[in-house]
């Protein structure tokens, strides 16, 4: 059996706080806004299909 690698943590969080400085939040807001007026439109036509494609998108 071979050993188990492990990641350095404490590189690991300062990169994911930079990432996370780094998105653009209004950018982020207006494409899930969009998302989500589309899956409330496919509901109110009644696509289930187009309803469950856009939901994947969100997550």
């Amino acid at each position: 059996m071979g050993k188990q690698k492990t990641a350095n943590r404490a590189g690991a969080l300062i990169d994911d706080a930079k990432k996370w400085k780094s998105i653009d939040w209004k950018h982020a807001r207006r494409q899930v806004r969009r998302l989500q007026v589309r899956i409330a439109k496919a509901v109110k036509e009644q696509r289930w299909n187009r309803v469950k494609a856009l939901q994947y998108l969100l997550t």
